[in-house]
C-alpha cells in the first residue's frame, strides 16, 4: 500500500468516527471544536512515533496526544477529556493496522513495574513509516519548523500559536509566575526566543556516515548505533525504528534551515 493510500484509509476511518460521535461521549469536543481529521492524524502522528521509539503505554499516548490538542486550542485542562479525545484518534491507527499494543511489565529508570500495561508496538512500520512522505508536516505537532516559530509572549504561559507549555508538563505553580512575570524572568523569555530563533541546518557530511551505517550492518563492529548491539529484540526494534524515522525526517530537511521551538523542563 502506498503512502498516500495509508494515509487516505487513516482519514477516511477517522473521518466516519468523528461524523458518528455520541454526544456523550469524552472525545465529543474534538467535533465541537471541528478539528477535521486530516489534521488530527498530522498532529498525532510524531506522539504515535515516540511511544513506539520509547515502548509507552497505551495510557501515555492517549493522554499525550489529547493533552496537547487541548493546550493548541486553547482549552482548560481536562484528564478525562485528553485521554479519550487521544484514545479515540489512536483506534484509527489501530484499526487499519498500524500499530497494536502487548500486555506487559514495563521498565522505567531500570525500575520494572509491579503491574503490566499496555504498551504500544508497530504492527506495520514499512506502512507507518513512509507516512511522514505525505503528512502535512505544518501540522505536525513536536517536529521541526520551516520557519521562525512565534516569539513566546510575556503574560501569557502557552505559546500562541502551538498551546506549548512555557514549561514542559508544568503545574500552575510552575506556569502562573510566567502570567505575571517580574523584571528578573525577562531574561527568560530572551533565551528562550533567541533558541526559537535560531536556524539549524544538516551536515551532510555527518549524516552520510549516519546513512553509511544504517545501511551496512556489516561494519556493526565500528557502528554508532546501539541496537547493532543490543541483545533484548525488543529494544532493538525500539532502537531501529527512532533511527529510520530520525533519517527519514533528516532527509525532508536536508538543504533547508529549519528551527526548534524551545521551552523550559518542568525541573
Amino acid at each position: 500500500m502506498e503512502a498516500s493510500e495509508t494515509l487516505e484509509a487513516l482519514e477516511q476511518d477517522l473521518s466516519y468516527r468523528l461524523e458518528n460521535l455520541d454526544t456523550r461521549n469524552g472525545a465529543y469536543w474534538l467535533t465541537e471544536e471541528k478539528l477535521s481529521a486530516e489534521n488530527l492524524i498530522a498532529f498525532s502522528y510524531p506522539h504515535v512515533l515516540r511511544a513506539i521509539e520509547r515502548r509507552g503505554t497505551l495510557v501515555e499516548l492517549s493522554a499525550s496526544i489529547g493533552r496537547r490538542l487541548r493546550q493548541k486550542n486553547k482549552l482548560p485542562q481536562d484528564s478525562i477529556m485528553e485521554i479519550h479525545a487521544g484514545w479515540f484518534i489512536v483506534i484509527s491507527f489501530i484499526d487499519i493496522g498500524l500499530i497494536s499494543y502487548t500486555k506487559e511489565k514495563t521498565n522505567r529508570n531500570t525500575k520494572v513495574s509491579k503491574h503490566r500495561a499496555y504498551v504500544i508496538v508497530a504492527e506495520d512500520w514499512k506502512r507507518l513509516k513512509t507516512l511522514i512522505d505525505t503528512i502535512d508536516m505544518d501540522n505536525c505537532d513536536m517536529f521541526p519548523v520551516n520557519i521562525v516559530p512565534a516569539p513566546w509572549a510575556k503574560g501569557y504561559p502557552y505559546h500562541s500559536t502551538t498551546g506549548t507549555p512555557i514549561v514542559k508538563r508544568g503545574s500552575a505553580m510552575q506556569l502562573d509566575p510566567f502570567k505575571r512575570p517580574s523584571e528578573e524572568m525577562e531574561v527568560l523569555f530572551y533565551v528562550l526566543n533567541k533558541l526559537s530563533s535560531t536556524g539549524w541546518r544538516i551536515n551532510k557530511d555527518v549524516f552520510a556516515v549516519y546513512e553509511h551505517f544504517m545501511e551496512k550492518s556489516e561494519d556493526y563492529s565500528e557502528s554508532p548505533f546501539k541496537y547493532y548491539r543490543e541483545v533484548d529484540n525488543k529494544k532493538k526494534r525500539s532502537m531501529l525504528i527512532e533511527a529510520e524515522a530520525v533519517r527519514k525526517l533528516a532527509n525532508l530537511h536536508l538543504d533547508k534551515t529549519f528551527y526548534h521551538l524551545y521551552n523550559f523542563d518542568f525541573r
